[in-house]
């Protein structure tokens, strides 16, 4: 959870991944930068008044910057598709100049994070002197934006201040398992979940497995991972598929419909998703066992992404 500011201590004229109100209608900030397609990066994004402020602010150097990645999912979702002619790509390794006051530029030069599709590290160069990412250990004296060179030699450049979301940066979390390590526990449970008489009689899958995420993007390792080992396609909503459009190679895995596959991974708005389907496990206990004797008493077979 991204409870950042967005506001840079060395940079005020410089806000990332925050579009609240106050950040809006602040006169000095003069660039914002999304990081990542993850909706608590986004909040607020939405807002006709940041919209108004870029489609104004177009004259005076008002800048919204994200990766090439990032903009083509914000094209795609309807909610933000209303900024789509608005934000500027930028590539990766590349860095770009922006005004920030009439006499001072700043360098900004986006880095992969391997956190999600389209996910960036920033880094911020100027005469004063980041989102979440996912790196190896020791990786990042590889990259290269970090590093200068001088008549001699090349040197690593000095980094005054670090913002990092650590989202597990908890006392009570002392272990956290690697993603491979995930993927070979969630594939063994849902091979034996999964197992090769699951499909009945009646052309239904008896065992269904849903995979509730907390964001849009950001699982497609795991799910790539999934179809690999199962040979099963995950059940995704329409948007999500839609996404994907711009990345063929994730979408080839995916699928709209929900009677291809037993593996679902569907996020709809809260206000349209179904209790009983898709947070069955949030009822009491008693009307939960009801809900499950009443499906097997019927014979319904159970497809928890369904509208």
């Amino acid at each position: 959870m991204n409870n950042f500011e967005g506001q840079l201590h060395l940079y005020p004229e410089v806000c990332i991944d925050n579009f609240s109100s106050d950040c809006i209608f602040n006169i000095h900030i003069r660039c914002y930068i999304l990081t990542h397609f993850h909706d608590d990066h986004m909040k607020n994004l939405e807002d006709y008044n940041f919209y108004k402020l870029l489609k104004d602010g177009q004259d005076s150097s008002i800048q919204f910057l994200c990766s090439l990645v990032t903009k083509k999912f914000i094209q795609t979702c309807p909610k933000y598709a209303h900024l789509g002619d608005l934000c500027h790509e930028v590539e990766c390794e590349s860095p770009v100049l922006i005004n920030i006051t009439r006499k001072e530029c700043l360098t900004v030069t986006f880095c992969g994070s391997g956190h999600c599709p389209g996910s960036v590290m920033v880094f911020l160069e100027g005469s004063r002197g980041n989102g979440d990412f996912r790196l190896p250990l020791n990786s990042a004296k590889r990259l290269s934006f970090f590093k200068e060179k001088t008549a001699t030699a090349t040197r690593l450049k000095q980094v005054k201040d670090l913002y990092i979301d650590m989202t597990f940066f908890k006392p009570e979390i002392q272990y956290i398992p690697s993603r491979e390590e995930s993927v070979q526990a969630l594939n063994t449970f849902l091979k034996q979940f999964l197992n090769t008489n699951n499909y009945s009689q009646d052309g239904y899958f008896k065992n269904v497995a849903y995979l509730k995420t907390s964001a849009r993007i950001g699982y497609e390792y795991v799910l790539q991972q999934i179809n690999e080992s199962t040979g099963y396609k995950i059940h995704v909503n329409e948007l999500i598929y839609q996404i994907y459009d711009k990345l063929p190679a994730i979408q080839s895995f995916l699928t709209l419909d929900s009677r291809e596959t037993p593996i679902h991974s569907c996020i709809y708005e809260n206000r349209k998703r179904d209790l009983a389907k898709t947070d069955l496990m949030s009822l009491p206990y008693s009307e939960r066992k009801s809900y499950l004797n009443k499906l097997d008493q019927e014979l319904v077979p159970l497809y928890p992404c369904d509208k």
